[in-house]
């Protein structure tokens, strides 16, 4: 029945039914538009914050279960879009939590509360995880990969990201950005073989990945203030 439907304001409750005219749902409009950066930012605390003042604004206001249900589903829609964005399923942050599982649809605006506070929180502890995975695996892969050409598209398709959207994890992560890094990780490796090889200093600069030495010398001296030549004289 109807008003047993719409009592969503509380659980294991009766309510008579009077024969009264069902009203038509009620249904405010709300904007998440800023979730799915909080969710992608870890910040929990403002997550919470926004989910109490939509819920308490959803009580004042006199919503129906029809309306709490089209909330429901804008929370899932909000939560597709930021794993959908990352190439993910739903079923690997959700496979052992039932948070999704339609027949546990919350079904008073406490439950619904709880709930969203729940599912938001696992998605933003479970995207920062995965991107510390990330950035540990591009890292892993430049330092294996040093005395080779490396681009940001081999990168993006070796952790399947976007390439534009893996420079922003990457400096959102680290600080640096990817052709930074890159740079940084190639002279220090230059850095090593001045100072433990004989080397001629050109084809030190091949297995750093300059295939000018001139293009070399002038990015080793603008990092460390240094010639290579300098600086392999002052290591002997």
């Amino acid at each position: 029945m109807k008003i047993e439907f719409d009592n969503i304001k509380r659980s294991q409750t009766v309510h008579l039914y009077k024969g009264i005219m069902e009203e038509p749902a009620r249904f405010r409009a709300f904007d998440l538009s800023a979730w799915p950066s909080l969710i992608e930012q870890g910040d929990e605390a403002e997550l919470r914050q926004r989910i109490y003042h939509l819920f308490a604004a959803f009580k004042f206001e006199g919503g129906n279960a029809e309306s709490l249900l089209i909330y429901y589903h804008s929370i899932l829609q909000t939560i597709y879009s930021v794993l959908h964005k990352r190439g993910k399923y739903v079923q690997e942050v959700f496979a052992e939590t039932e948070a999704l599982e339609m027949a546990l649809i919350p079904k008073t605006i406490r439950q619904m509360e709880e709930w969203a506070v729940r599912v938001t929180g696992v998605v933003s502890r479970y995207v920062k995880t995965d991107e510390d995975s990330i950035v540990r695996r591009v890292k892993d892969y430049i330092h294996a990969h040093l005395d080779d050409r490396i681009e940001r598209r081999e990168l993006a398709e070796l952790v399947h990201l976007n390439p534009a959207y893996l420079s922003r994890l990457f400096k959102k992560e680290t600080g640096e950005s990817l052709t930074e890094y890159i740079l940084i990780q190639k002279m220090k490796l230059s850095q090593q073989l001045l100072r433990g090889s004989s080397k001629p200093i050109s084809e030190i600069a091949q297995v750093a990945g300059y295939s000018n030495l001139s293009y070399f010398s002038k990015a080793f001296k603008k990092m460390f203030n240094v010639s290579p030549m300098t600086y392999r004289k002052g290591s002997l």
